[in-house]
């Protein structure tokens, strides 16, 4: 038989149940039927196990067989075999199905590009982002610098987000202590690393052009990557907490 399998049993996967199987393992690879619809309404779920800091797989099944039917079709060497050979990395896996779907479609490709932003942005180690923001780059053929904005936007969403809810959370009344000489944390200090992201792109790269804005006429003018940035921030109504 097959080793350490689990499966959901008709339930959604939760936090508690990935830090489960995060215990035993760094490494999942998920299993998908191939069923279309099934496979883009269970990758949702795939951006917890990212989250947590797994290493996700994933392996699609011969159409109109589930793990179950197609693992009684096989010995354990054969089914061993075709994971190994077929397994892919979940963020190349979900760019290239969603990608079939907007190669014509200009707002759904910008939707798609969102979409794996979010999904890349919750990968808690920086090198992995690094190596996923080259490789998306490179299938949906957006620059790096653009994804890497992106990708700063949603860190500073998710902090504000973060922030909002324990503001929002009731809090217990401490016991006041005799003395404490603990310095008091600057207000906005979670968002420094992002800020310093940010700026990082405008030095090495605030000259370069970035794209051309055409108006009614057919004129086109050069967008600089610092004018592409500073508008994105000031339509977003985003400011830095360290000026």
């Amino acid at each position: 038989g097959v080793e350490n399998v689990v499966a959901s049993s008709g339930t959604s996967l939760t936090t508690g149940q990935i830090k489960l199987i995060h215990r035993f393992t760094n490494n999942i690879t998920v299993l998908y039927d191939g069923d279309p619809a099934g496979i883009k309404a269970s990758i949702r779920g795939i951006d917890m196990l990212l989250e947590e800091g797994m290493n996700v797989k994933v392996v699609l099944l011969p159409h109109g067989d589930d793990p179950d039917s197609f693992a009684r079709k096989q010995n354990t060497a054969d089914f061993q075999a075709y994971i190994s050979e077929n397994e892919v990395d979940f963020i190349r896996f979900k760019t290239k199905l969603l990608l079939d779907e907007t190669e014509k479609d200009p707002i759904k490709r910008a939707e798609l590009i969102s979409d794996m932003v979010r999904s890349i942005s919750v990968i808690p180690d920086s090198i992995i982002r690094s190596v996923y923001v080259k490789e998306c780059s490179q299938l949906l053929h957006v620059e790096e610098k653009l994804l890497i904005l992106e990708i700063a936007k949603q860190f500073k969403k998710t902090a504000t987000q973060s922030n909002t809810s324990k503001e929002n959370t009731p809090s217990v009344p401490e016991k006041p202590a005799d003395h404490d000489d603990t310095p008091p944390m600057q207000e906005g200090k979670e968002f420094y690393p992002y800020e310093q992201l940010i700026i990082q792109i405008l030095v090495r790269h605030g000259e370069k052009m970035m794209c051309y804005m055409e108006n009614e006429e057919g004129e086109k003018t050069p967008i600089s990557v610092i004018t592409y940035i500073v508008n994105e921030l000031q339509q977003d109504d985003l400011s830095f907490h360290n000026p």
